[in-house]
């Protein structure tokens, strides 16, 4: 006697198989990274998620490095809700070096070894500078979960100066406040600042409550280029500020303690 084949059932099964293989490509696409995904080369982002905003990114670091240098860098990834955290790193024209363990260099950018947990997400790297002096772009793409959201990260200026660190081997012209370096930092951190003429300078530390936790500098000084570090071995893990205050010229930069 003949079997009758119930096409129905076949139908169902294959349905079923359908929505489980692409369930299971869903959860497991580009888990161990992914590059050519940002502004340098494309305006799609992505295309494995959504775009949304549930997913930031920030890069720190120098703002300036001399040509063929090498400096430290930082992205620093945050997520809302749930999903694993995942991101594409790209230099318009310097070259990208791996430091921290959750990163692999691929194609000649950035992307992570495998979906991280953790929440913010750090991503540690060197940049070397090219040759020629002028300015740089670092680009960064970021992803949330496989199904989740994907986001751009503003992009990152650096400008590229001459062995002396000063473009016109001239005193700065202007005030200016830089981010401090490393950052995130654990304990020390360098900050460094610009002073245009002679001025009284205070460099003072706060808590994200408002508190003076330091004063790393309360005196005049002449112009010029000058750099503290600061120390949070005594403080806890979290946000500080930072504020410059040299003649009329006042700022405030933020920078994060992680141990």
């Amino acid at each position: 006697m003949k079997k009758v084949i119930n096409t129905r059932n076949i139908v169902i099964a294959g349905v079923a198989l359908f929505l489980v293989s692409s369930l299971s490509y869903m959860v497991t696409a580009y888990p161990n990274g992914r590059t050519g995904c940002t502004k340098k080369t494309t305006t799609a982002g992505c295309n494995c998620h959504n775009f949304g905003t549930a997913v930031t990114g920030v890069f720190t670091g120098p703002d300036s490095v001399n040509a063929g240098a090498t400096v430290q860098c930082t992205l620093t990834v945050t997520r809302t809700g749930s999903g694993n955290i995942g991101c594409n790193i790209a230099a318009q024209i310097g070259a990208l070096a791996v430091v921290s363990s959750n990163l692999k260099l691929q194609s000649g950018e950035l992307t992570h070894t495998s979906a991280q947990t953790t929440n913010p997400a750090i991503f540690v790297f060197n940049y070397t500078a090219p040759a020629a002096i002028g300015k740089d772009t670092l680009y960064a793409t970021m992803a949330r979960g496989y199904s989740g959201n994907w986001n751009w990260s503003p992009n990152k200026i650096l400008v590229i100066k001459t062995p002396t660190g000063v473009e016109n081997n001239t005193t700065p012209v202007s005030y200016s406040l830089n981010q401090n370096f490393p950052n995130p930092f654990n304990p020390v951190t360098k900050i460094s600042y610009d002073v245009a003429s002679l001025s009284k300078v205070t460099l003072t530390v706060y808590d994200i409550l408002g508190n003076k936790v330091a004063t790393l500098v309360d005196k005049k000084q002449e112009a010029g280029t000058y750099s503290v570090d600061f120390s949070g071995a005594n403080l806890s893990s979290g946000m500080y500020f930072y504020k410059i205050e040299a003649g009329d010229f006042m700022a405030i930069k933020k920078m994060t303690l992680v141990k």
